[in-house]
């Protein structure tokens, strides 16, 4: 299993919105899952660059459900044209209430990842969830501000030519170096017909609106947040991600900064880094200990009346705490997997 560019995907299911639109969806179900996951891919990716990440989940007990949002993949909407962000928020909606919904094994929380783009829409879907909808969200190098080349340089350029037509459309030349450092895919990017080669304009207009937007509004109460940054993302601005993470009232959140990687953290060659930490974030928060079958309790030895007394004397907390610690299994990379070296990771 590496990461890169998976074609033909399996659509397990064509949602339709009100409007008529069509939208892929895909599901990797575990045969007994303890959490579900569903994937927000980012800007003009689609489910096939996030196969491997689906298949080290479900590998893991997680069934993962993954969609193409409109306007990107094999869904409907013009390509590398977005008029209007609710769009992309709406198409996460339609995967939960279509896709999700009638998948879902109840009483298993569901998490949404999503990616840059991806984490974007995500978002500013976020107030629209129903309450206990969404248990958790992980936020993978999140689109909330351009950066500043974007911003100064084709911010002012996009915003002249939006004057002249909102639909003109401007060719991406991106270092595939800061996308990721794995040369091995980036051959991947070029040969990928689904992905995006232009941008229009009011595409990237809209983009830097809605960034703004979801940075100064949604803040997440009551939702765990797990934050995962790279140290040298040339797409994203780390500074708005950093000050967006402090304003968060989530009362349980994670930062995790990778200081050697760049944006697409799960298409890095230490990918698996990533994966475990996430992996171990969700564990520790949905992974319950098996139950133990009920039975007949154990006879039990009555203590003696002099003895009683100092038997039945209580731990103190700081000991019951200790052992509990102690006794606390640690989780295990499943065979196949084997964890890279870890980098050194750190938050502000």
């Amino acid at each position: 299993m590496k990461p890169g560019l998976v074609d033909h995907i399996p659509v397990e299911a064509w949602l339709k919105d009100s409007r008529g639109r069509s939208m892929a969806f895909s599901a990797y179900p575990a045969a007994h899952p303890w959490l579900q996951v569903l994937i927000c891919h980012g800007f003009g990716e689609h489910r096939g660059w996030w196969h491997h990440v689906a298949e080290a989940f479900q590998k893991e007990g997680v069934t993962v459900f993954s969609f193409d949002n409109f306007h990107h993949g094999v869904s409907d909407g013009a390509p590398s044209d977005v008029a209007d962000y609710n769009h992309l928020a709406d198409g996460v909606l339609l995967a939960m209430h279509q896709g999700v919904a009638p998948r879902r094994v109840k009483g298993v929380g569901l998490v949404v990842l999503g990616h840059s783009n991806g984490a974007l829409a995500a978002l500013l879907a976020s107030p629209r969830f129903a309450p206990g909808e969404v248990s958790a969200m992980v936020i993978c190098s999140p689109l909330l501000g351009l950066s500043p080349l974007a911003t100064f340089g084709g911010g002012a350029a996009a915003r002249l030519l939006y004057k002249i037509d909102p639909a003109i459309r401007i060719r991406l030349h991106r270092d595939l170096k800061e996308n990721t450092r794995n040369q091995a895919i980036w051959e991947d990017f070029s040969r990928d017909p689904l992905r995006f080669q232009h941008i229009s304009v009011r595409f990237f207009i809209e983009m830097a609106r809605a960034a703004r937007q979801a940075r100064e509004t949604i803040t997440l109460p009551g939702m765990a947040v797990l934050l995962l940054g790279g140290g040298k993302d040339k797409v994203v601005h780390r500074k708005h991600y950093l000050r967006w993470y402090q304003r968060l009232e989530s009362p349980d959140k994670k930062l995790i900064e990778y200081p050697q990687m760049v944006h697409e953290l799960f298409n890095e060659p230490d990918w698996l880094e990533v994966f475990y930490d996430t992996l171990e974030w969700l564990r520790d928060r949905f992974q319950t200990a098996p139950q133990t079958p009920p039975g007949p309790k154990p006879a039990t030895e009555k203590t003696p009346r002099k003895s009683r007394k100092k038997a039945g004397k209580p731990a103190t907390a700081q000991a019951q705490t200790k052992a509990h610690t102690e006794a606390k299994p640690k989780s295990k990379p499943t065979a196949g997997f084997k964890k890279k070296p870890s980098h050194q990771k750190g938050a502000p």
